[in-house]
């Protein structure tokens, strides 16, 4: 199969995936008669302390998405390098450099993924730093209510 009509063929297929997609998303119910009223219950849920976000149980899951993450970055990385070293050994004159070419890009990715695994642990750490205001604080801003005027 030629590179051509595979290109066709990815083609037509992300277009497929992206129509049949369109015709199955949700109704959208942002014009009905009750969006004020609905707005008003989501102002009104911030209010609620019940509903707050439990920072331990979210900071646990991120940690374990991030470990998950990057320890399949590792294996990921390790594999790739380990069979580019085997090619490289195994090659001819000719072969060696495709490999080195193929290890360009193979850096690239390394620096890429890791580096971003960097940035999001920092963000990390600066989030947990970080102090929220609390009542009486000149920062600290209450909860919203919603405005009562916007009866239909």
């Amino acid at each position: 199969m030629g590179k051509s009509v595979f290109i066709k063929l990815f083609i037509c297929t992300i277009s497929i995936i992206i129509i049949s997609t369109n015709f199955c998303l949700p109704v959208s119910h942002a014009l009905g008669k009750n969006i004020f009223s609905s707005g008003r219950t989501f102002l009104t849920k911030g209010n609620n302390i019940s509903d707050t976000i439990n920072s331990t149980e979210l900071e646990e899951t991120s940690a374990d998405i991030y470990n998950v993450l990057l320890a399949i970055g590792i294996m990921v990385a390790v594999i790739v390098a380990m069979i580019l070293g085997i090619q490289f050994m195994v090659a001819s004159a000719d072969e060696k450099a495709k490999v080195k070419e193929a290890l360009l890009p193979f850096i690239v990715g390394c620096i890429v993924v890791f580096g971003a695994f960097t940035i999001w642990k920092i963000a990390v750490n600066i989030g947990n730093d970080a102090e929220l205001p609390q009542e009486g604080d000149p920062d600290f801003v209450g909860p919203v209510q919603p405005p009562q005027d916007f009866d239909l």
